[in-house]
C-alpha cells in the first residue's frame, strides 16, 4: 500500500491509546442503536469508532470478468404484480419495497446482493417450502479495475474459495511499513472488530448497513470510488462469501445471462435436500422468454446445487 495522505494520517492520530480505543468499541455493542436516525448512527461511530477501514482491494478487469455472479430473488416480494419477463425484475429491489435496513443496505437505499457461487445465494432467500426462486445468472463486462472493500472475518473457513486471497490481502494491509505505524495496533483492532459485525450484528445491522453506506454511496474510502464490497455469508456458515453491489455498477456492467426457476429444500446440518427446476428464462431483445430446461441445461443445473454439497464437505 502506498503512504497515507496527512489527512488520513490526521485522522488516524485522532484514534485513542489501544486500551481506551478497546473500550470504545466493546461500550459501542452494548448500546442499543435500533429506532436511531442514520444521523445519529454516524455520530455514534465517529465517537466510538472514529475511523472508516480502508481496506480495499483492486480486481482486475479480466479477473473480474471471468468471473459469474448469482443472484435469488422470491417469487413475490412486492405488493403488486409485477412484469416478470424484464431484467429489472430480477436486479436489485426498487426502494419503495426496502422497507428496513439490510446487512449492507440501509432502509429505502438497495443495493445489489449476489454471490459468485451459486449454492450460497440461494440459501441466502431463504425460501420456504415450496416456494418459488428465481436464480439470476449475470455476467459482468468492465472496462477498468474493480475496487471491492472487503470485510472478511477470520473466522472464514479455509474451504472458503476466498481463503488465501483474503489471508494474503490482510497481511499486506497489516505489514504495511507506512500505513498509520504508529497506530496499527488499533487499525488491527479495528478492522478485526468491524469484520466481526459483519457476521454476529443482528438486525436491524446498525453498524454494518450504515458503513456500508458510507463506503458505497457517500464515497468514503479515499482516493479510490468502491463499486462493491464483500463479506461472509452466514447462511452458508462463512463457506461462501456474498457481494454487494452499488445500484449503478450493476446497471452498467452486469449482464442478465438467464434465469432459473427453482424450489430448493435444504438441511444445512445434514447438508441433504432436494430441489425442483422450473422454466428457465433468456433475455431477448430486452425480453425474457421462457422455456422448458434441455436435459443439459437440467444437469448444468444440478452441477450448481452439487458444488455447494462438495464445498460445504
Amino acid at each position: 500500500m502506498e503512504d497515507i495522505t496527512p489527512d488520513l494520517q490526521q485522522l488516524l492520530d485522532s484514534i485513542p491509546d489501544l486500551d481506551e480505543y478497546k473500550k470504545l468499541l466493546d461500550d459501542l455493542l452494548e448500546l442499543n442503536l435500533e429506532g436511531l436516525t442514520y444521523k445519529e448512527i454516524k455520530a455514534v461511530y465517529g465517537k466510538h469508532v472514529r475511523f472508516i477501514p480502508q481496506t480495499v482491494m483492486v480486481v482486475s478487469e479480466k479477473d473480474f470478468n471471468s468471473t459469474l455472479f448469482y443472484r435469488v430473488r422470491k417469487h413475490t416480494i412486492a405488493p403488486i404484480k409485477e412484469n416478470m419477463t424484464t431484467k429489472r425484475a430480477y436486479s436489485y429491489p426498487f426502494p419503495q419495497y426496502c422497507k428496513e435496513n439490510g446487512r449492507l443496505n440501509i432502509k429505502n437505499k438497495p443495493v445489489f446482493y449476489c454471490s459468485d457461487y451459486a449454492f450460497p445465494t440461494m440459501l441466502e432467500c431463504k425460501l420456504g417450502k415450496e416456494e418459488r426462486g428465481f436464480l439470476g445468472i449475470w455476467k459482468p463486462n468492465v472496462n477498468t479495475p474493480v475496487h471491492i472493500a472487503c470485510f472478511l472475518s477470520k473466522m472464514i473457513q479455509r474451504n472458503n474459495a476466498m481463503y488465501q486471497t483474503i489471508e494474503n490481502f490482510r497481511k499486506s494491509v497489516y505489514e504495511s511499513t507506512n500505513a498509520g505505524r504508529h497506530k496499527k495496533p488499533q487499525l488491527e483492532l479495528l478492522n478485526n472488530f468491524l469484520f466481526d459485525q459483519f457476521v454476529y450484528e443482528k438486525p436491524p445491522y446498525s453498524i454494518t448497513s450504515y458503513l456500508s453506506h458510507e463506503i458505497l454511496f457517500n464515497n468514503m474510502v479515499k482516493e479510490v470510488t468502491v463499486e462493491g464490497i464483500i463479506y461472509p455469508s452466514i447462511e452458508s456458515s462463512l463457506r461462501y462469501c456474498n457481494y454487494a453491489f452499488h445500484p449503478f455498477f450493476s446497471d452498467r456492467f452486469l449482464e442478465l445471462q438467464k434465469v432459473i426457476e427453482f424450489t430448493l429444500n435444504i438441511d444445512k446440518e445434514l447438508l441433504k435436500g432436494d430441489y425442483t427446476m422450473g422454466r428457465i428464462g433468456v433475455p431477448i431483445n430486452g425480453t425474457i422468454v421462457w422455456k422448458i430446461p434441455s436435459k443439459k441445461e437440467a444437469k448444468s443445473f444440478y452441477n450448481l446445487i452439487h458444488q455447494g454439497f462438495i464445498n460445504d464437505k
